[in-house]
């Protein structure tokens, strides 16, 4: 099943996200991998049209999910061109990481991360269900884990209080009462 720009909003997003929109076929079918042939980067930008003609129509995706996912798959697509035009079907699970690694030395926090794996991971099933890859390179990969934000402190009157509170439970038992109140 092709899914069609039924919406404005959805050509808007892919022609100002990618401006790729051109390179969309009417046959709706995608460059199969190939194993004699790599794919060209106007195959791959076309793939990635694709997929987003997929979240809008098939998976009703909202537009904010639908531009990040169109950003965060152009600038991989990008950073594959500046490694030697390494194409979608031929990507490892090296290159992902090597892609991860770059955007942690930019300095985008662990959560901007984990957002465009997960936009790689979700193009990589697309591309398998469609027979493009044979499986995902992505899905072994572990995502950046985000940092623990250290303990809250307790403020004095919140010590006092929390001491006030033990001293009453206590206060008024005897021999086993107390002994339990007490651990």
């Amino acid at each position: 099943i092709c899914p069609r720009q039924s919406e404005e909003s959805n050509a808007n997003i892919i022609e100002t996200s990618l401006d790729v929109a051109r390179l969309a076929t009417p046959d709706c079918r995608l460059p199969t991998a190939d194993p004699g042939a790599a794919m060209s980067a106007d195959e791959d930008r076309q793939v990635v049209v694709r997929y987003m003609e997929m979240l809008s129509a098939e998976k009703g995706a909202a537009d904010n999910t639908r531009q990040a996912y169109a950003r965060d798959l152009d600038d991989f697509v990008a950073f594959l061109g500046k490694r030697g035009s390494k194409p979608l079907a031929a990507v490892a699970p090296a290159d992902i990481s090597a892609y991860l690694r770059a955007l942690a030395e930019a300095g985008l926090a662990p959560a901007s991360r984990a957002r465009r794996l997960s936009a790689i991971r979700q193009l990589y099933k697309f591309l398998a269900a469609e027979g493009v890859v044979a499986e995902s390179p992505a899905d072994r990969l572990a995502g950046p884990k985000r940092a623990r934000p250290l303990p809250r402190t307790l403020s004095t009157a919140e010590v006092d209080r929390l001491i006030e509170t033990a001293r009453r439970r206590i206060d008024g038992t005897a021999g086993r009462d107390r002994v339990r109140a007490l651990r």
